[in-house]
């Protein structure tokens, strides 16, 4: 009967603080930079994610031209965070100053996938992503999640998919989780030991959140990739309230909820929404 009651006491809690940071902000807008090649089709993946987080209250704007995300800091700002899935050669030194900025002041980031082989001209972006893609192999295999109780990774379901088996060079472990990993699968496996596979880094007063997870439909299609980047997406914006409201029985998950309604209220995130 107590433990009924507890329940009902922090769902009830966590509702109010959910309908609170909705009023205080309203939804989630995010900025999904893709491109327009045949391989690693943003073009299908897009709308796909709108789909299955859109009744969160998280909406998408989808581009493709860098210049259009990353040229003008007035427009990057009026989103939440920047999703970028795609394969972009090189980025012009103005452009990197206003993303580095923008994560600088808060903005969440979420680099996915191929997007950590992005702009090879700029050394600076590997360090900001955290690790750069060097090489792959393909295989079947599950992420294996090393921190479950992180408010990135906590209570999203693990998914067995055939995927590009990542390995990543130029890893900056500063204020770096690594979340998952992708364990060796065999002796001809192009790893020795654990490969980081998904984490979180801090940078300034932006986060960043990168999984190499996302090939294609294969990995798209699974329910639980999509609650994956739904949450990293709920924690490069500093809002959790929503993740685990069908599960509230944690209570450090309704401190947690409590603190990202006061960074919202404080303008911790990168421009609000709008646009």
């Amino acid at each position: 009967m107590k433990q009924s009651v507890f329940r009902l006491l922090i769902f009830v809690s966590l509702f109010s603080l959910h309908t609170l940071l909705t009023a205080e902000t309203g939804p989630i807008r995010i900025l999904f930079l893709g491109h327009e090649q045949k391989n690693h089709r943003s073009d299908l993946y897009y709308p796909m994610l709108e789909q299955a987080l859109g009744p969160d209250a998280i909406y998408f704007d989808y581009v493709t031209d860098p210049e259009t995300a990353l040229g003008n800091a007035e427009y990057l700002n009026r989103f939440d965070a920047l999703l970028i899935y795609a394969f972009l050669k090189e980025i012009s030194p103005h452009q990197w100053k206003i993303l580095k900025s923008y994560v600088d002041e808060g903005g969440g980031f979420l680099p996915i996938h191929c997007a950590s082989w992005c702009f090879e001209n700029e050394p600076g972006f590997d360090q900001l992503v955290g690790g750069r893609f060097a090489h792959h192999k393909t295989g079947v295999f599950s992420p294996n999640t090393i921190k479950p109780d992180h408010p990135a990774v906590e209570g999203v379901p693990g998914f067995k998919a055939w995927d590009e088996t990542y390995v990543h060079i130029n890893h900056n472990p500063n204020n770096r989780v690594v979340l998952q990993v992708r364990e060796v699968a065999g002796s001809d496996d192009n790893i020795q030991k654990a490969e980081p596979w998904t984490w979180i880094r801090s940078v300034g007063k932006g986060k960043v959140f990168y999984t190499a997870s996302g090939h294609d439909e294969r990995v798209w299609n699974q329910s639980a990739f999509l609650e994956l980047l739904k949450a990293g997406i709920l924690w490069a914006v500093g809002d959790l309230s929503l993740i685990h409201i069908s599960e509230p029985t944690s209570p450090r998950l309704l401190s947690y909820a409590v603190f990202c309604l006061k960074k919202k209220r404080g303008g911790g995130g990168g421009g609000g929404g709008g646009g």
